[in-house]
């Protein structure tokens, strides 16, 4: 039902059993419309960024603000 992507490489489901969630710092969920190219095989994008790739993410998007969408980080306290 669910595909995964971790830091923007595809992974096997399974595969999150080796994170923990505090491992990630950003989460995007999206449905897949019919005419996705995956659809069939996954219904949900899943799309988690990791601490540090989020942090490189946040560093970068400044410099390219017509190509990132800046999201927020929640303090874990």
């Amino acid at each position: 039902m669910y595909g995964v992507w971790i830091d923007g490489k595809r992974i096997a489901n399974m595969d999150l059993n080796n994170y923990s969630h505090t491992d990630f710092a950003q989460l995007f969920v999206s449905k897949l419309e019919k005419n996705a190219v995956n659809y069939g095989k996954h219904y949900f994008q899943v799309n988690l960024m990791t601490i540090d790739h989020y942090d490189a993410y946040l560093k970068r998007a400044p410099e390219n603000k017509e190509k990132y969408l800046i999201g927020y980080r929640m303090d874990k306290n």
